[in-house]
C-alpha cells in the first residue's frame, strides 16, 4: 500500500545511498535534490520488483495475451501495490514539478500517464478481469531499471565510462522492445478480443486507455531514437590530436 511506497523513499532508499554514493550525501543537504534522489531510487526498487512480478507470472510459459481472462490472486496483488505506487509517484510529480525540478510538458506527460494508468487498474480490479493487461505492461519496467541506472552515472559525472554506454545501449533495446514491439502486439490483441469481456465498457475503456498509453509511448521514442543518434555521432566524431 502508500504507507509501503514511503517506507521505501524515506527509509530504504536513502540508507542505500547514503552508504552508496558520495554524489548524494553531498546533494541530500538540499530539499530539491534529496527529493529527486529519493525518487529515482525508489522508481528503481519498483521497477525491478514489477518486472520480476512479469516473469513469475509468464513463468508457466503461456505468452498468448488472454487479455479478457480473470485476474489471479497474484495479479490482484500486484495491481494493488502498483496503484499504491503511481498514487505515490503522482504527489512526487506534483512536488517536483512545484519544486522546478521538471518543466510543464514533463509534468503533463507523467500525470497524463500516471492518472490513466490509475484508472486503467481500478478498471481491471473493479471487473476482476483483464488481469493479462497489467502483466505485459509491467514487463516494460525493465527499461526504467537501465534509464534510472543511466541517471546514476549521469549524476556522479561518469558519462563516459564504459558502464555508461552498456546501459544507454540496453535502455534503448529495452524501450523498443517493451514499450514499442510488445505494446502494437498487446494492442492489436485487445482490438480483436474486445468482445470477450464480461463488461463490454472495461474492455473498451482498457483498449481506449492503451492506444493513449502507446501514443505516450511512441512520444516517448522519439527523444530516445534522437539521444541515440546524437550519442552515436559523438563516438564517431574524430577526437582532436593533442599538440
Amino acid at each position: 500500500d502508500l504507507s509501503l511506497m514511503l517506507v521505501v523513499h524515506n527509509v530504504v532508499a536513502p540508507a542505500i545511498l547514503w552508504r552508496c554514493s558520495g554524489t548524494y550525501r553531498k546533494e541530500a543537504r538540499d530539499l530539491k535534490q534529496r527529493l529527486v534522489w529519493r525518487n529515482i531510487a525508489t522508481s528503481m526498487v519498483h521497477a525491478a520488483t514489477f518486472f520480476t512480478t512479469a516473469v513469475i507470472d509468464f513463468s508457466d510459459g503461456d505468452f498468448s495475451c488472454r487479455l479478457w481472462t480473470s485476474n489471479s490472486p497474484f495479479q490482484e496483488a500486484c495491481f494493488a501495490l502498483m496503484l499504491a505506487y503511481l498514487t505515490y509517484d503522482t504527489i512526487l510529480v506534483i512536488v517536483t514539478y512545484l519544486h522546478g525540478t521538471i518543466t510543464f510538458p514533463m509534468f503533463v506527460g507523467y500525470s497524463v500517464h500516471h492518472w490513466l494508468g490509475i484508472i486503467s487498474y481500478l478498471i481491471v480490479l473493479g471487473g476482476k478481469q483483464g488481469g493479462e493487461f497489467g502483466t505485459y505492461v509491467h514487463l516494460s519496467e525493465l527499461s526504467t531499471v537501465f534509464l534510472h541506472i543511466r541517471w546514476f552515472y549521469e549524476r556522479t559525472k561518469r558519462p563516459e565510462a564504459l558502464g555508461f554506454l552498456i546501459t544507454s545501449a540496453l535502455f534503448a533495446l529495452c524501450f523498443t522492445a517493451t514499450r514499442v514491439l510488445l505494446p502494437m502486439y498487446m494492442i492489436i490483441q485487445q482490438y480483436s478480443t474486445v468482445h470477450l469481456w464480461t463488461d463490454a465498457w472495461r474492455g473498451q475503456a482498457v483498449f481506449a486507455i492503451s492506444l493513449v498509453f502507446y501514443a505516450l509511448q511512441l512520444m516517448w521514442f522519439v527523444e530516445v531514437a534522437t539521444g541515440v543518434k546524437e550519442g552515436v555521432q559523438a563516438l564517431l566524431k574524430p577526437k582532436p590530436k593533442s599538440s
